[in-house]
């Protein structure tokens, strides 16, 4: 589980921040770059976008892993406390 959180962090850390740039470039300058509002727009490559979204898509399925393994550790831990424990 450790070495799972482990690559989430390492996807997460890599790719989205220019993803999230990505998207502020083009939903608040119109696809033009934050140091150049009155330049060319971006070209939107499909190589690019496939990669953005391919990391995306693996980030989820890693948390979904994530969250499906804590709540069978938290279910199986309820069944073995008795009633009343803390």
């Amino acid at each position: 589980m450790q070495s799972l959180r482990a690559g989430v962090w390492v996807q997460m850390a890599q790719a989205p921040p220019c993803s999230i740039n990505r998207r502020n470039d083009i939903v608040h300058r119109a696809d033009r770059e934050k140091k150049a509002p009155d330049g060319d727009a971006q070209e939107i490559g499909y190589a690019w976008s496939r990669q953005t979204v391919d990391t995306i898509r693996v980030v989820c399925l890693c948390l979904d892993e994530l969250v499906t393994a804590r709540l069978n550790e938290l279910r199986e831990r309820a069944a073995v406390q008795p009633h009343g424990a803390a």
